[in-house]
């Protein structure tokens, strides 16, 4: 998955967002997605990564940390807006 996410290329990131949203990537394996959480500039990334998201938090709950920071992040919520 990192090779799709280092590609300037969004089409690339949201099939890296949908890989880890398979039920077959273990929620432990959610550092690669955590990473991830600032290169997010757009919507079609962020709600690819949502389901993804999602299950690492349940598996995982003092990861909301991490994720509110990334939403306190106002230039960056405002473009997902």
């Amino acid at each position: 998955m990192r090779p799709l996410w280092r590609e300037p290329v969004w089409d690339l990131k949201i099939v890296a967002g949908r890989i880890l949203a398979r039920k077959s990537i273990e929620p432990d394996d959610c550092a690669f997605g955590a990473e991830r959480l600032a290169d997010l500039d757009g919507w079609a990334l962020a709600d690819n990564l949502a389901s993804a998201g999602s299950r690492c938090l349940v598996a995982d709950p003092s990861r909301l940390d991490t994720v509110e920071a990334w939403i306190e992040n106002r230039p960056l919520r405002e473009s997902l807006a």
